[in-house]
């Protein structure tokens, strides 16, 4: 039956807050110079579950290794080694740990000097390669394959004694035999 009276109440909900968090990946490897990226999931009272990255600190046991980027889930990889990375949400006072393992960097590209050169027919000029390495250092190449591209216009031997033959734009590659990646460098020969 319809009086026409009513009440209004006004229901306040808290936020349930967070009982525990877990963290995935639990091992992590990442290179020299490479970043990777942790996933924080929260486990509320009630048990709901929603991602809470942004209200984590994660703090690393050797920053000579691997460091934290603060107020965030990233890793860096600093050198070569392992070492733990803790996350702390705290609200909650949970935290779990991560194990960390760097790897030495690898190398992505070779690198050849002198560039842009231009040669006579009949000149030799001898050419360096050095091998780039996934944290940007460079190292020395352990018998490189030297070879032209273009044989017709350039010698070349396996020292990077580069001879000019004919008058043209000539190629000269350097593989690395270990990994196969190689390099490239441009030669102009005038006649």
């Amino acid at each position: 039956m319809a009086t026409g009276h009513w009440q209004a109440t006004t229901v306040y909900v808290d936020f349930p807050g967070i009982a525990s968090i877990d963290v995935e990946p639990k091992q992590v490897s990442v290179g020299t110079g490479d970043v990777t990226w942790l996933t924080v999931t929260a486990t509320l009272h009630g048990g709901f579950t929603m991602e809470v990255n942004d209200l984590v600190t994660c703090t690393s046991a050797d920053t000579d290794i691997a460091d934290t980027v603060p107020k965030d889930t990233r890793i860096k990889g600093i050198a070569a080694g392992k070492t733990t990375v803790e996350v702390f949400e705290a609200s909650s006072q949970s935290s779990q740990t991560v194990d960390v393992t760097v790897l030495p960097p690898v190398l992505s590209a070779i690198v050849i000097l002198p560039i842009g050169e231009t040669m006579r027919v009949g000149q030799t000029l001898e050419f360096a390669a050095s091998g780039q390495l996934s944290d940007l250092t460079l190292q020395d190449l352990d018998k490189p394959f030297w070879r032209p591209l273009t044989p017709d216009l350039i010698d070349v031997d396996q020292d990077g004694k580069v001879t000019a033959k004919k008058a043209g734009d000539a190629i000269v590659e350097v593989r690395d035999p270990d990994t196969g990646i190689a390099g490239t460098v441009e030669v102009t020969v005038a006649p």
